[in-house]
């Protein structure tokens, strides 16, 4: 029922959850499109305008579910799908079941914190993995492609938090870097 209240556009709205049978049905939007797992798996990575556009998509679906007081905590390219808006336009959507709600106790604005650090965190793995190909995890240092954009590649670090200095605080940062610079004629025809 806190997920019903997430109204936007790059988040699979919830339309109710209800305990049948001694199991919790939950009722969403249909997206007819991949996930992103899907896309990588069977076309490789992506081009760094690709995944520019869906990160801002994501980021923009992040701040939302943080602005309702909730934190994602699996930010993964299973869990993010590609579909197009009723416009027509290429739209990734965020999605998943298992968004942790924050609990009402002292702890909950550290809670909350960490849980928005780990989904930005995340969000710069899942963006990692979609241009080059490879997890953060495969090696002990990040390895970019032969003119990887330099903006691209600092969202990344920064979201990846690799130096604490430099990590952002919130989604609204993430969308505020030169994301948008990387995009070549606005995007429209990629995907």
């Amino acid at each position: 029922r806190l997920l019903a209240k997430v109204r936007h556009a790059n988040v699979v709205h919830v339309y109710d959850a209800n305990l049948i049978d001694g199991r919790i049905g939950v009722w969403m939007e249909l997206i007819k499109g991949r996930t992103l797992a899907n896309i990588v798996r069977t076309s490789g990575p992506l081009s760094a305008d690709e995944a520019t556009i869906i990160g801002l998509d994501l980021c923009r679906a992040l701040a939302a579910v943080h602005s309702a007081g909730l934190v994602h905590g699996d930010v993964r390219r299973p869990n993010l799908l590609l579909g197009h808006s009723e416009s027509g336009q290429v739209q990734a959507k965020l999605a998943d079941v298992g968004l942790f709600t924050l609990l009402q106790e002292q702890s909950a604005a550290k809670s909350t914190s960490d849980g928005v650090a780990r989904d930005i965190a995340e969000l710069g793995a899942v963006l990692y993995e979609l241009t080059t190909g490879r997890t953060k995890v495969e090696g002990p240092a990040l390895e970019f492609p032969t003119g990887f954009p330099d903006d691209l590649r600092t969202v990344i670090v920064r979201c990846l938090g690799l130096d604490p200095a430099k990590r952002f605080n919130n989604c609204a940062e993430v969308t505020e870097a030169p994301l948008e610079d990387l995009l070549l004629d606005g995007g429209e025809e990629v995907l």
